[in-house]
């Protein structure tokens, strides 16, 4: 099981899209180089991380990584994102490293994680 950490690089903002209200915080995903993996260290270099930064755009951000059964299993299926979905990657790029905007929904991160949403507007790191 893998676990990315997205460092915030800025305090999240507030914003309202479509009735809902979001905090909304530049990210840090991925730096070059090798780094811890499931499988054991794996090295991401920066033609590697730059050659389709786009596919982060609309990856769902939940609490953790999720398991059933002992098991892990996708953070796109309808089940877990219920359970365990905080928002969505959206405006990602390689820059010298993979970065990009973290659209936490307040309401379901205060559902999900009270004290996740808390670190979040204190501009802490969160492991997604």
């Amino acid at each position: 099981m893998e676990t990315l950490t997205a460092n915030l690089s800025s305090k999240p903002r507030r914003v309202t899209r479509h009735g809902r209200e979001w905090l909304v915080a530049d990210v840090s995903m991925i730096v070059p180089g090798v780094l811890p993996g499931s499988q054991g260290p794996l090295l991401y270099p920066l033609d590697e991380l730059g050659k389709n930064p786009s596919a982060w755009n609309g990856v769902p951000i939940v609490l953790g990584h999720p398991v059933e059964n002992g098991h892990p299993v996708s953070a796109r299926d309808p089940d877990v994102l219920d359970k365990s979905q905080l928002g969505h990657i959206y405006r990602a790029q390689a820059n010298g490293k993979l970065t990009a905007e973290a659209w936490i929904d307040i309401e379901a991160a205060r559902r999900v994680s009270p004290s996740t949403l808390a670190s979040i507007e204190a501009g802490h790191a969160v492991d997604v």
